[in-house]
């Protein structure tokens, strides 16, 4: 996974076999109000994202290591999504087995 600083900016390739784009972009809205997140790339070989602060701050690796554990985060949340479905989805189900 390089990361590559140019000047205020923060460029990571992300592989899409790891992290789903679904997730990347999850994570991009999320620090939108801090950071301007650019995501580009194919989705399916590559998946970039251009990270910079809007404060006009430079990129440090605090900030790289925040935009890496949204990503986890998103990953996390979107696996259990299309393993157990959603919150209604396990409501019902648990409701069907109780029998009400």
């Amino acid at each position: 996974m390089p990361v590559k600083m140019e000047n205020d900016l923060c460029v990571i390739e992300l592989s899409p076999n790891l992290y789903s784009s679904n997730a990347v972009l999850r994570a991009a809205y999320r620090m939108q109000e801090e950071y301007a997140v650019m995501v580009d790339g194919d989705g399916i070989e590559k998946i970039i994202v251009r990270l910079k602060r809007r404060d006009g701050k430079k990129i440090c690796e605090d900030d790289i290591e925040l935009f890496f554990t949204e990503v986890l985060q998103a990953e996390l949340e979107e696996r259990n999504l299309r393993k157990f479905g959603s919150l209604n989805d396990v409501v019902e189900k648990i409701l069907m087995l109780k029998g009400e």
